[in-house]
C-alpha cells in the first residue's frame, strides 16, 4: 500500500459526520461558559464550593465523556455502502487518534484545577485571598479549555481532507519476483552515489580531525554549576509567578490527588492493589514505602486510596514533634486514631486499636518516630509492636525516607515486620521525562529548548537539546520529585509573543566544594539526612555540643543553601535542600558517611 492516490472522505460524508458530533460539542461548549459566569460571580467560598463541585460534575462527569465516546465511535458511522468504506474507516481513524488525545489532555488539566481548588483542610490564609486563587484558578482553565475546543472545533472541520493509503493502490504495485528485483534495483541506484561519496570522505575527514587535534588541544570542560549560581528556593517559586496560572499550578509542588496523572508506578499501584485484596482476605498486611524525601510517595498513596471509595474508613497520621519515649508514642497514637482515652502501655494500646473498626492507616513523616542517641528508639520499637500486633485488623501504610528507614531497619529489623516493601523513585530518565511532559502536553502550550546561543536549524536542534536537558536534570534531581519540579520552574520561561513555554539549559551541579567541606559539617549533614530534619537541640544532643557549635553549624550550612530552615511545631528545623538532596546524598555514600 502507498501513499500516493489518497483516500479522502466525500465532503457530503464528512459534513454529516461533523454535524453528528457539534451536537454533543456545542453543549460542551454552551456549558463551559455557563461555568464561567457561575464560578466568576460566587461572592464567597461556600457559594464558589457550591459552584465548581455542581460544574464538576455537570463537565467532567456528563457532558466530556459523551463527547469521547462520540469521537471514539465516528468512523463506525459511516455509510457502509461508500466505496473502500473500511480503508476510510480506518483513515478516519487515524485522523481522530491527536484530536481525542487533545480532547483528553484538555479533560485531565481541567478536572485537576477543579480538584486543586477544593478546600483544603489545614487552610490558613485569609478568605479573600483563598476566593481569589481558587477562581483564578478555575477561570483560567475553563479560558484554557474554550480554546481547545476552538481548535479542536477547527481540525474536525477539515476531516477528510487529510491523505490515507487506497486500497486500490496495491494493484498498481509491482508484485512477485518482479517487483522485489525492481525494488532493490530502485534502491541500489539511490544509496550508490552516497556509498562512494562516503568512503572517499570518510579517511579524508579523519586525516584533518587528527590533524586539527594536534594544532589545537581539546577545550576546556563545559562550565559547572556552582551553588551560588542558584536562587534559593522562595525566589524559584516567586521566579514561577510570571508563568500561566493554568501551566503554573500543572507543575506545583503538591502531592497529586488520584492516580490519572501518576506516571510510571503502575508497578507500585500493583502491589498495594495486592497488599489491600490480601488485607481483605483477613491476613495479616503491611506496606513500607522507602523513597528519598519528595519522591512521590503521598502521591502514590493518595492515589491508591481515592480507589478505596467510602468503606473502610481511612486515618492519615503524621507525627508533629520527634517520639523518643515510649509514653510519647502512647499519647500520639491514641489521640490521632481518636481512642477516649490513652492505655497505660503497648498491650493496652493493641487491645484498644483492635476494638476499633477495621481501618486503613496511612503513616507519614516517620523519620520523626527516632533519634540516634541512646534510648531513642523506644518509640520506634514500640510503633512496630503494636503495627505487627493488629496488621490484621488494621491496614497499615507507612513512608519512610530511604536513609531513615536504613537507620531503622539496623536498629530494629523493620525490614522483616513488613510483608510488602516498596521502593519509590525513578529508574533512569526515561519515567522522569514522561511524567513531566505528560504535564507540560497537558498545560497546551508548545515547548521550546533554548540553547546558550541560537542557531538557524532550531527545529532539528531541538530532540538533542531536550536529551541533553533532561539527562542534566536526572543528574541534578535524580528520583526526587520535588527537585525535578524546582528545577524544571527554575529553567522555564513563557514567551508571550509566541505564547510557548522556554526551557533554558540546566548545566551540571559541581559537588567538589560539597567533597571540601570540613568532616563535622559533612558529619551534620549526614545526620540531617538520616534523621529527615534536625532542630538545634536535636543537633546538640546527637553530637553532644554546646548551643553556639551547633548553631554555628547549621547557619553555615543555611548560608551555603546546603540546609533549609523552616518552622514546626517542635520549633524551627533544618532538612536539606530539595535541590541538592540527590547531590548531598550521593556523596556522602560515596565517602562512606551516609549509609
Amino acid at each position: 500500500m502507498t501513499d500516493t492516490e489518497p483516500i479522502r472522505l466525500p465532503p457530503a460524508v464528512g459534513q454529516q459526520l461533523l454535524a453528528q458530533l457539534d451536537t454533543v460539542l456545542q453543549p460542551l461548549q454552551q456549558a463551559l461558559a455557563a461555568s464561567y459566569a457561575a464560578l466568576a460571580a460566587a461572592p464567597d467560598l461556600a457559594t464558589l464550593e457550591q459552584q465548581r463541585s455542581a460544574q464538576r460534575h455537570l463537565l467532567l462527569r456528563r457532558l466530556w465523556p459523551e463527547l469521547l465516546q462520540q469521537l471514539e465511535a465516528l468512523p463506525q458511522q459511516l455509510p457502509a455502502e461508500e466505496p473502500a468504506a473500511g480503508a476510510m474507516r480506518q483513515a478516519l481513524r487515524d485522523q481522530l487518534e491527536p484530536l481525542h488525545q487533545q480532547l483528553d489532555d484538555s479533560r485531565l488539566a481541567l478536572r485537576l484545577c477543579f480538584q486543586l481548588a477544593a478546600p483544603a483542610a489545614d487552610e490558613d490564609q485569609p478568605a479573600e485571598t483563598a476566593l481569589e486563587q481558587r477562581r483564578d484558578l478555575l477561570l483560567s482553565a475553563l479560558d484554557s479549555t474554550k480554546e481547545r475546543l476552538l481548535k479542536t472545533r477547527a481540525a474536525l472541520a477539515t476531516l477528510g481532507q487529510q491523505p490515507a493509503a487506497p486500497a486500490a493502490a496495491e494493484a498498481t504495485a509491482p508484485t512477485g519476483d518482479q517487483g522485489e528485483l525492481a525494488r532493490a534495483t530502485a534502491l541500489w541506484q539511490q544509496l550508490q552515489p552516497r556509498l562512494y561519496q562516503w568512503l572517499i570522505a570518510w579517511p579524508q575527514a579523519q586525516l584533518s580531525r587528527w590533524q586539527q587535534q594536534r594544532r589545537h588541544p581539546a577545550p576546556p570542560p563545559e562550565k559547572l554549576l556552582q551553588r551560588s549560581d542558584l536562587p534559593a528556593l522562595d525566589e524559584i517559586l516567586r521566579q514561577g509567578d510570571s508563568l500561566p496560572p493554568l501551566y503554573r499550578h500543572l507543575f506545583d509542588l503538591q502531592a497529586l490527588p488520584d492516580r490519572e496523572l501518576l506516571i510510571g508506578r503502575q508497578a507500585e499501584l500493583a502491589q498495594l492493589d495486592e497488599a489491600w485484596q490480601r488485607w481483605q482476605d483477613g491476613r495479616a498486611a503491611s506496606v513500607a514505602l522507602i523513597g528519598p524525601q519528595g519522591g512521590g510517595s503521598s502521591s502514590l498513596l493518595n492515589s491508591f486510596i481515592s480507589a478505596l471509595g467510602p468503606e473502610p474508613a481511612v486515618l492519615h497520621l503524621r507525627p508533629t514533634r520527634r517520639l523518643q519515649q515510649e509514653t510519647d508514642l502512647l499519647h500520639w497514637l491514641a489521640t490521632a486514631c481518636g481512642l477516649k482515652n490513652c492505655p497505660a502501655d503497648g498491650t493496652g494500646l493493641i487491645e484498644a486499636l483492635l476494638q476499633q473498626p477495621r481501618s486503613v492507616v496511612v503513616v507519614e513523616d516517620s523519620h520523626l518516630l527516632a533519634l540516634r542517641v541512646i534510648d531513642g528508639y523506644r518509640a520506634a520499637r514500640l510503633f512496630f509492636t503494636v503495627l505487627q500486633a493488629t496488621s490484621r485488623h488494621l491496614l497499615w501504610l507507612v513512608a519512610f525516607r530511604r536513609p531513615c528507614w536504613q537507620r531503622l531497619d539496623a536498629a530494629c529489623g523493620v525490614g522483616q515486620l513488613f510483608s510488602q516493601q516498596l521502593t519509590i523513585g525513578f529508574e533512569g530518565v526515561a519515567p522522569l521525562r514522561e511524567l513531566l511532559l505528560l504535564r507540560q502536553r497537558i498545560s497546551g502550550y508548545p515547548l521550546h529548548f533554548l540553547a546558550e546561543t541560537e542557531t538557524a536549524d532550531e527545529d532539528n536542534q531541538q530532540k538533542p537539546r531536550g536529551d541533553r536537558f533532561f539527562r542534566e536534570l536526572y543528574a541534578a534531581a535524580g528520583s526526587n520529585l520535588t527537585a525535578a519540579l524546582y528545577y524544571w520552574r527554575l529553567s522555564a520561561r513563557f514567551h508571550a509573543e509566541s505564547q510557548r513555554i522556554e526551557l533554558l539549559p540546566l548545566g551540571r551541579l559541581d559537588s567538589s566544594s560539597l567533597r571540601n567541606l570540613a568532616l563535622p559539617l559533612r558529619l551534620c549533614l549526614a545526620e540531617v539526612l538520616g534523621h529527615g530534619d534536625l532542630t538545634s537541640d536535636e543537633h546538640q544532643r546527637i553530637f553532644l555540643c554546646p548551643p553556639e557549635q551547633s548553631h554555628r553549624q547549621l547557619q553555615h550550612l543555611c548560608s551555603l543553601g546546603l540546609l533549609h530552615r523552616q518552622d514546626s511545631p517542635a520549633g524551627p528545623c533544618h532538612r536539606v535542600s530539595p535541590l541538592y538532596q540527590h547531590l548531598v546524598s550521593s556523596t556522602l555514600e560515596a565517602m562512606n558517611l551516609l549509609y
